[in-house]
Parts: C-alpha cells; structure tokens; sequence
C-alpha cells in the first residue's frame, strides 16, 4: 500500500474509498473535537482524504514522542 506525506503525517492512501476534504471531515460527527484539532494540524487544508487516512494521521500523531 503506497503512503502519502501530508504535513508530516505519512497516511495511507486508498484506491476505492470516498475522499473528503478537511473543512468536510471537521464537521462530521465520527471525530471528537480533539481529533479534529488534531486533523487540522496534521491534514493539508487543500488535500482529500480517506476516513482510514485521517484515523491513521490521529494515531501517527498520537504516538509521537513528547519533547
């Protein structure tokens, strides 16, 4: 499976699956507030995006080392 770079986040990309943009996954009901926090730092506000994508950036985001 091919990665995409966005922002720093390496994402997965997917053939089939719908493809949404930022502003439209930071108005859906699946992500909690935090995570939409942390999809707007992580996703490019031009690019499109696979729900698998943005889950995987979380968890990226996620396990990164405090400094």
């Amino acid at each position: 499976m091919a990665k995409k770079s966005t922002g720093g986040a390496a994402v997965p990309e997917t053939g089939g699956a719908p493809k949404f943009s930022l502003a439209q996954i930071q108005k859906s009901k699946r992500f909690s507030p935090m995570e939409k926090s942390i999809l707007g730092v992580v996703l490019d506000s031009g690019g499109e995006y696979t729900i698998d994508a943005a889950k995987a950036a979380i968890q990226n985001f996620m396990k990164k080392e405090v400094v």
